[in-house]
């Protein structure tokens, strides 16, 4: 049994990405037009851009910041290595907050210390699991006006604010997300950055072309009035972060079941708090109904044990994820002691199947696998 399995609208997707091979224009086209359009409107960002993933989509947010090198940045260490690489990219210095228990977002009582301590003058918020964290609303509740704010919604496609809003729609954040294959929205790797402002979207466009500013489909589909329209200048350098048309083709079609998909991740969810009531020695990381349920982790003393019995029966578990200060690139930026819960459950910490193929008895054998092996 996989840990992840995507599920794509296959007919649809093939048929799609027949259309744009046909087409004669695979890169950065009409599809990602449609699908920046398409996203702004399910989300109701003001901008949007697609992108070759969410990586791209954080290391552009980050230069977007403008801080003067080696600026510190809060951020958590239970994350992809993407979040914290986007800060190093750019010659920034993570500081590591610590994690709040209950779902593993980021702690506001800790986020409020660092940041006094640090004078950091931005943050970058993981939505873990797919859940916005009430610290999350906290942190934006109290935050300084000119405190900038990345959201880091890989896992939090389709999600909502505890206001009812989507996750991207705010004006006071940037907002990153991965449509990765085995991601809520698949595809085989794309993104998207949302952004607040005309000026904000026109430059994040540029940096995903290499600081071109123009598209090529841009500069080779115009009027004949249009004599010049071939010319561009590059201002700023940029990377090679675009999209293109056909991971676009196949995420306009993902989008139109994303919230359906969403609701079956959240049964399941319900599934496994059900089995896992009063079991005292595993504990559910919480999930509001707003959630994404991207992830489905469990905390359990005997982490080890419990995912040899697991795969000892052929399912696959995870591990979301090695404190990212434990990898030697980031261990520069860490104190041991500094993040205590961070430290505790890191060895604690296992991701159980959660995809869309599966049926209720694969979660209640999973389930009983994990009340017999924990302790």
């Amino acid at each position: 049994m996989q840990l992840f399995r995507p599920t794509y609208e296959v007919e649809e997707c093939v048929e799609a990405v027949r259309k744009v091979l046909s087409s004669g224009w695979t890169g950065q086209g009409p599809q990602c037009k449609q699908f920046e359009e398409s996203w702004s409107a399910f989300t109701k960002a003001k901008y949007s851009h697609f992108l070759n993933s969410a990586t791209a989509a954080l290391h552009i947010a980050v230069r977007m910041l403008d801080l003067p090198k080696g600026s510190n940045i809060l951020t958590t260490p239970l994350t992809f290595v993407s979040t914290n690489a986007a800060i190093l990219y750019e010659g920034h210095t993570p500081v590591f907050v610590d994690v709040n228990e209950r779902d593993l977002s980021l702690s506001f009582d800790d986020f409020k210390i660092k940041a006094e301590e640090s004078c950091a003058r931005s943050a970058l918020w993981v939505h873990y699991g797919g859940q916005v964290s009430l610290e999350f609303w906290k942190m934006l509740e109290s935050k300084r006006e000119d405190f900038a704010v990345i959201e880091d919604c890989a896992h939090a496609s389709g999600a909502y604010y505890p206001d009812g809003s989507r996750v991207g729609s705010r004006s006071d954040t940037t907002s990153c997300f991965s449509f990765q294959a085995v991601k809520n929205l698949p595809t085989f790797d794309s993104g998207v950055i949302c952004l607040s402002s005309l000026a904000m979207h026109e430059r994040a466009k540029r940096l995903a072309w290499l600081g071109i500013d123009k598209d090529t489909f841009t500069r080779t589909n115009t009027s004949q009035n249009e004599l010049y329209k071939w010319y561009y200048q590059v201002s700023e350098l940029g990377w090679k972060y675009n999209g293109n048309d056909v991971a676009a083709a196949i995420a306009n079609v993902q989008l139109k079941y994303l919230d359906r998909d969403n609701q079956v991740r959240r049964e399941i969810y319900q599934c496994y708090k059900k089995n896992f009531e009063g079991q005292s020695p595993i504990a559910l990381v919480a999930h509001s109904l707003e959630s994404a349920h991207h992830l489905l982790v469990i905390r359990v003393k005997n982490r080890d044990e419990v995912i040899a019995a697991l795969k000892a029966e052929g399912i696959a578990p995870g591990v979301h994820y090695l404190p990212n200060y434990e990898f030697p690139v980031f261990r520069p930026f860490y104190k041991r002691g500094s993040c205590p819960v961070s430290e505790k459950i890191s060895s604690e910490i296992i991701s159980l199947p959660n995809h869309l193929q599966l049926i209720r008895s694969d979660i209640d054998r999973v389930c009983d696998l994990v009340i017999r092996s924990a302790k």
